[in-house]
């Protein structure tokens, strides 16, 4: 990995681990000096690219205790059977007439149990009885926010509501892509991110616009690890698609994907800018992973 002081990469960055899907031509602008944030960000917007902000802000290195007390009526959650935890509209026809089974479920998890579960300490199951993960995913309530400075973004206001991402290393949201620019803020613990470009979205099979799983892909770059995807890829593997869908097979497919695919770890302090349709598989790392996320249109910052 090579870093041009006060300037960027102009390529990739390389990371332990990294599968070969992490192409060494696409740009990847990493910026150190304070001042070249809000002129990164602008760039990144104008080029539809991402961007990673090395040392954004002082990260406040909250804790599961933090999240409880910050938390005292709960905090909304996912709860899903693996440590694959994908958003599902649970509210979806589908899902309610037991059509489609849904990935995951919400649910408010009271301030006691979620410092209890974000320690990693055994507690009963709340939905799946062989086991589970949780992923907290709650508005950011103002006493949190006060512990961070988030200036470097230069239009957030008391108003934008951000949202909290805590977990436990190990727990990851598959690959799966927004409909509006988004902000990742490491706070805790650190996340590995695959990035790919939404060129590269037909190859990567996403779920019908009407399905419950809408916006979230099929290709899955940590199922069996990335190699495994890879390999499916490039044979073409139709498992588990409805026939006919469209779409690249095989090599072509792979060179789809690979041609534009990027990958980083984030740790505390960093930003993570991405565009709308970029998909994106989130793997959190450490005992604890805490982040916060801000998604905006135009430039003009939205909430969450």
């Amino acid at each position: 990995m090579s870093i041009v002081s006060g300037g960027k990469w102009l390529c990739c960055v390389s990371v332990p681990g990294a599968g070969s899907w992490t192409s060494s031509s696409r740009p990847w602008d990493e910026f150190v000096a304070s001042a070249h944030f809000a002129r990164s960000v602008d760039a990144a917007r104008r080029n539809r690219t991402p961007v990673l902000l090395k040392g954004a802000f002082s990260a406040p290195q909250w804790t599961a205790r933090t999240l409880s007390e910050n938390f005292p009526a709960g905090a909304v959650c996912r709860v899903a059977p693996s440590a694959a935890v994908s958003f599902c509209r649970e509210s979806h026809p589908d899902v309610v007439d037991g059509v489609t089974k849904a990935l995951s479920r919400a649910l408010v998890v009271p301030a006691a149990e979620l410092e209890t579960r974000l320690n990693g300490e055994a507690a009963s199951p709340f939905v799946y009885p062989d086991g589970e993960h949780l992923y907290v995913q709650a508005l950011a309530p103002p006493s949190l926010l006060r512990d961070v400075d988030l200036s470097f973004l230069g239009n957030f206001g008391a108003r934008d509501a951000c949202r909290v991402w805590a977990c436990r290393g190990g727990v990851y949201s598959p690959l799966h892509y927004d409909a509006q620019d988004s902000h990742l803020i490491q706070a805790s613990g650190s996340k590995r991110v695959v990035l790919c470009p939404s060129t590269s979205l037909e190859a990567l099979r996403p779920y019908d616009a009407a399905s419950p799983l809408a916006r979230r892909l099929r290709v899955d770059v940590r199922m069996n690890g990335m190699n495994a995807a890879e390999a499916a890829l490039r044979r073409g593997d139709e498992r588990g698609l409805p026939d006919g869908a469209p779409g690249p097979s095989g090599a072509e497919a792979y060179e789809q994907v690979a041609r534009g695919a990027v990958e980083a770890i984030i740790e505390p302090g960093d930003a993570l800018f991405f565009p709308a349709d970029w998909a994106h598989h989130i793997e959190s790392r450490g005992e604890l992973s805490v982040a916060l996320s801000l998604r905006e249109v135009d430039g003009v910052l939205v909430g969450t």
